[in-house]
């Protein structure tokens, strides 16, 4: 359960633009390991891009820890506090 939090939390970083070498790397080899994988990463940009595009969700930050939270339960995962 550890690394999946861990995971999360490399995959925040990275689409925040926040992540270092190393992280991007792990990030993409996780990625690319299954289809499975790919899909949830495809799946989670598209909730970042939403926020990221619209003015109203940019300027209010609990909006991200919403859709972030519907993102995780569309995968059945627990919200990493």
């Amino acid at each position: 359960m550890e690394e999946k939090k861990d995971m999360n939390l490399r995959l925040l970083r990275y689409l925040a633009g926040q992540a270092n070498q190393t992280e991007k790397k792990e990030v993409l080899d996780w990625v690319n390991e299954n289809p499975v994988n790919q899909y949830q990463f495809d799946q989670l940009k598209k909730y970042w891009k939403r926020r990221t595009e619209d003015p109203q969700l940019i300027s209010h930050a609990f909006q991200k820890d919403k859709l972030w939270k519907q993102y995780l339960d569309s995968q059945g995962t627990e919200v990493i506090k």
